[in-house]
């Protein structure tokens, strides 16, 4: 829920948002949650099953504004033509993929989103020292940085119990 909390927060701070898009939407409930407080939500998910499950739970009868993407999100941004600020968000998908994966999704974020954009990354990320161990990748506040130059970064949420990093990455593309 810190995914909804934060995006929540996010909009009401920034009232020219009207699109959210959710990368790595997997069954679709971040993207179900966030439809109300936007015009159109575009989810996008690698995984056929997934989108399947989320057609099902999410009818369009009932959430007419969500369009269901399948694909990778560095290879789909670029056709959305965005327009409009629009919120990124994503719930601790981009710390089970590998650096140069993270990189290009960054990347193209930054390329595709208008003056104006939020993020609201359910990311971990630690103060010094970078962790990759497994399926877990946590970068440190400095190479999140360098990810997004133009953009204010905020690092926040709580410090895990189990490790030295946090989980939580706010973000507004300012140029």
């Amino acid at each position: 829920t810190s995914d909804i909390n934060c995006s929540c927060d996010l909009l009401a701070k920034h009232p020219q948002v009207t699109t959210a898009v959710d990368i790595g939407s997997g069954t679709g409930w971040v993207s179900a949650s966030v439809h109300p407080l936007v015009e159109k939500v575009i989810a996008i998910e690698p995984s056929a099953a997934a989108i399947d499950i989320s057609k099902r739970a999410y009818p369009a009868e009932t959430y007419p504004n969500i369009t269901w993407h399948e694909g990778l999100a560095e290879e789909l941004l670029p056709a959305l033509a965005l327009t409009n600020p629009t919120i990124f968000i994503t719930g601790c998908v981009l710390s089970h993929l590998r650096d140069k994966e993270v990189e290009k999704i960054c990347k193209t974020i930054t390329e595709v989103a208008p003056i104006g954009s939020v993020f609201a990354f359910s990311e971990c990320w630690s103060e010094e020292t970078p962790w990759h161990q497994n399926m877990w990748h946590i970068r440190t506040k400095t190479w999140w940085q360098a990810q997004f130059p133009g953009w204010t970064l905020t690092f926040g949420g709580t410090k895990h119990e189990q490790g030295d990093y946090y989980m939580g990455i706010w973000g507004v593309k300012n140029k």
